[in-house]
């Protein structure tokens, strides 16, 4: 079983969120490093991959955030009950999908240059 981990926000462009999420390599006994994991405590070593998109559009639309990227069954579904609740009213452009990993703990982020909200941390077949 692999943990999902669905993060959405906002940034000002995608310039900007590429640059968020951009791992330094340092030294061979250092680990990668990026804002994102700075920011969230997610380990780099241990996820397998990090998926983003960003849409000029905001919007509290769930399913649109997460559209193009290929989740297993149900889990679009859970993400949308969740957001519902956490605050479907809040507009976001920019969803993450975290594969692998443990679960961090939950959190929000907001600076004046973007904000993030943990929408939740799921376990799907691999």
């Amino acid at each position: 079983m692999d943990c999902v981990t669905i993060w959405f926000g906002f940034f000002a462009s995608e310039d900007s969120l590429e640059a968020y999420l951009h791992e330094e390599v340092g030294d061979d006994d250092e680990a990668p490093w990026s804002a994102f994991a700075d920011d969230t405590g997610v380990d780099l070593v241990s996820i397998e991959r990090i998926e983003s998109s960003f849409t000029d559009e905001p919007t509290g639309d769930a399913r649109a955030l997460l559209r193009g990227h290929d989740l297993p069954p149900g889990l679009v579904e859970a993400v949308e009950g969740l957001w519902s609740v956490m605050g479907g009213q809040v507009l976001a452009n920019t969803a993450l999908v975290v594969w692998g990993g443990d679960p961090p703990p939950p959190r929000s982020i907001e600076t004046e240059d973007y904000a993030l909200v943990q929408v939740g941390s799921f376990r799907a077949a691999a």
